[in-house]
């Protein structure tokens, strides 16, 4: 059974001289391993509501559990040292080289020199930097996604139960974030980390979320897979923000497995093949380009698991 990692219960945040809540009545559960995204409009208490789950907003009602024990019983510092935390173009220290930034934690846990050198090299080859080039650089010398790298790996530093991500890739030119939203799928992949990542990206929140929190004016609006927030809105706001009835939004956020139908047909290497986390959006270019009626779809040992027919992709984006 798969342990719950993070759960609110009738969470409210409320600030001095603030006429409403920022975060109302949330209670939800996270599981050990999610990949959770918080999505919302600039106000809409997303950020309100990851802050308090380190801590760095007390809750004004409610309680928060972090793997079942409430997470005003525990101490503060030695609680904060088991979740990993990542913001905007890094934050990383300026006069502190890769190493040292990433060896932040570590240093403060007393472990040895050579497990802390051993963890910053594997680090660095996790987020795809050659520790021979990066390690003795300094912030300033990096560009801004190889500060966003070297970020993530400070937050993994000490094998963190739970990663907070505050909008790491907002001040990332568009290719740039797209090769870190693939590399930081690529590590959870690998890892199983449970993150909660805040995002006003609607494509962002879809693409990396296992599941997604839409929030505005401090409440939950809807919380779910994404396949199923964009097909099954849970009220008109939904609807609207997530642009429900744009037949592009939906190829370009719908995953292939959400709409993959069981095999009925004997596989030949003449059909065209999707990967089950391919967009729809690539879907289609796969149909056009090779005049099929019928794609089949592969898992990730390249097997294949299921099939989708032309006609079931013409039905989802009508």
């Amino acid at each position: 059974m798969t342990a719950v990692a993070v759960e609110f219960k009738n969470v409210c945040k409320h600030f001095p001289e603030a006429e409403v809540n920022a975060v109302s009545h949330v209670s939800l559960k996270i599981n050990q391993g999610e990949f959770i995204t918080i999505l919302g409009t600039s106000g809409s208490g997303k950020t309100t509501l990851m802050k308090m789950v380190n801590r760095l907003h007390d809750i004004t009602s409610g309680d928060i559990f972090f793997f079942g024990e409430n997470i005003n019983s525990l101490p503060v510092v030695e609680y904060r040292r088991k979740i990993g935390y990542v913001v905007q173009q890094g934050g990383l220290f300026p006069h502190m080289t890769v190493a040292e930034n990433i060896a932040v934690v570590p240093h403060i846990l007393k472990w040895d020199k050579e497990k802390i050198d051993a963890r910053v090299d594997e680090l660095l080859e996790m987020v795809g930097l050659k520790k021979e080039l990066y390690k003795d650089r300094y912030p300033r010398q990096l560009s801004g996604g190889q500060q966003q790298r070297i970020g993530i790996a400070r937050a993994m530093a000490s094998d963190p139960a739970v990663m907070l991500m505050d909008e790491p890739f907002g001040a990332i030119d568009a290719i740039t974030r797209e090769n870190l939203q693939d590399e930081l799928l690529r590590i959870q992949k690998a890892l199983h980390k449970t993150i909660l990542f805040v995002t006003h990206d609607i494509s962002e929140a879809f693409k990396l979320g296992d599941r997604v929190i839409v929030m505005h004016e401090g409440k939950v609006q809807q919380f779910d897979t994404p396949d199923r927030i964009m097909l099954h809105p849970a009220n008109d706001f939904v609807a609207k923000f997530v642009s429900a009835d744009d037949v592009m939004k939906k190829l370009q956020v719908l995953k292939v497995h959400t709409i993959m139908d069981g095999l009925s047909i004997k596989t030949s290497n003449q059909l065209a093949v999707a990967h089950v986390d391919d967009t729809l959006e690539t879907l289609l270019k796969l149909f056009m380009t090779s005049s099929t009626q019928t794609v089949l779809v592969k898992d990730d040992k390249d097997k294949i698991v299921g099939e989708v027919s032309w006609h079931r992709l013409s039905a989802i984006a009508s």
